[in-house]
């Protein structure tokens, strides 16, 4: 006897400020598992993520899938508080550490955003204050 069985997820596409997309290699020697290009794209290095093929679904359904990605500049879903990729083949793959990985990549997306002028400075300067401890 045959069993087979089904997993539903509900995904939704995850924007970043940023924009999303995934590396084959590793590149300027970069230490964490993703880095910046000079225009301020964040490469996620695919060998660092850790993956696990969930299934596929109807090929129709997974062209809509990267249709949705590539609208939104990015590679990420999520359900819940799991992200998930296309992986081609038409299968969906979760990514069991990419919280971690978006940490580090926000961090670094916060410190250089301004500095290299990925996007408008509209921040207000505001008096400085003396303060005599």
């Amino acid at each position: 006897m045959k069993v087979k069985t089904t997993t539903i997820v509900y995904l939704e596409v995850h924007p970043e400020e940023f924009d999303i997309t995934f590396s084959w290699d590793r590149k300027r020697g970069v230490e964490n598992d993703h880095w910046f290009t000079p225009s301020g794209k964040c490469k996620m290095w695919i060998g660092g993520l850790h993956t696990q093929l969930i299934g596929k679904v109807k090929p129709k359904v997974y062209k809509e899938l990267v249709r949705q990605l590539k609208a939104n500049k990015t590679e990420l879903f999520t359900w819940g508080t799991t992200f998930y990729c296309v992986s081609g083949e038409d299968s969906i793959t979760e990514i069991r550490n990419m919280e971690t990985i978006l940490l580090q990549a926000r961090a670094e997306w916060e410190e250089r955003k301004y500095v290299e002028e990925w996007v408008e400075d509209q921040r207000e300067l505001t008096e400085q204050i003396r303060v005599k401890i």
